[in-house]
């Protein structure tokens, strides 16, 4: 914060000495050119500094989810099953895909033991992992896109049975069983946890 104060006053008495000088060496003209050399060099500023808070954004949801980065994921079972009853009714204002494939897809994640010592953020929530095409996985925020893979629900499995009610966190490893809706020509998907994706989960025709 303290250097983006300085930045911001550093330009504005570049704006003014531009200004200045500008009307002492030309006059008028001079300081209508120190003016619009001012305005491009605010432009530029903006820029930057909009790419700085974006990296410095994204570099903090990424540090989130670099407990999940190159985590393993041991496949129990991928099976179609049917659109979950009340997902139209809830979505239906939405624009999320209608045309979907749905699966039940039970695995179960292992953080890589690298990637959680070098993080901060050593748990994570089954219930913020997306599903997304194995093609164009993104690795890392700026990658990131929209897509049309919609996750339903996600249990995880306590005491021999699966369960919507555990920690709002996970450490370590976790079975968990996902019900997702998935674009149609989809054959390979990834999961992904704030820009890291991994896994390889092959679908059902």
């Amino acid at each position: 914060m303290n250097k983006l104060i300085i930045f911001l006053l550093v330009l504005a008495a570049l704006f003014f000495a531009a200004i200045t000088v500008g009307y002492a060496v030309l006059g008028f003209p001079g300081a209508l050119l120190g003016f619009i050399l001012c305005v491009g060099l605010c432009v530029v500023a903006v820029k930057v500094i909009k790419r700085r808070v974006k990296k410095m954004i994204f570099g903090a949801f990424e540090l989130k989810g670099a407990v999940l980065k190159d985590a393993r994921v041991d496949i129990h079972h991928v099976l179609r099953t049917n659109q979950p009853s009340d997902w139209e009714a809830e979505n239906e204002d939405d624009d999320a895909p209608k045309e979907l494939k749905w699966f039940e897809i039970d695995a179960t994640i292992t953080p890589a033991s690298a990637a959680g010592e070098s993080t901060p953020f050593s748990c994570w929530d089954p219930c913020e992992i997306e599903f997304v095409d194995f093609q164009t996985a993104p690795q890392g925020l700026e990658e990131y896109s929209d897509n049309d893979c919609v996750v339903d629900r996600a249990e995880i499995f306590i005491d021999g049975n699966f369960t919507r009610e555990y920690p709002d966190k996970i450490a370590g490893n976790s079975r968990v069983k996902f019900v997702v809706g998935l674009p149609a020509h989809l054959k390979r998907c990834r999961l992904c946890y704030y820009g890291h994706s991994f896994g390889d989960v092959t679908l059902p025709g």
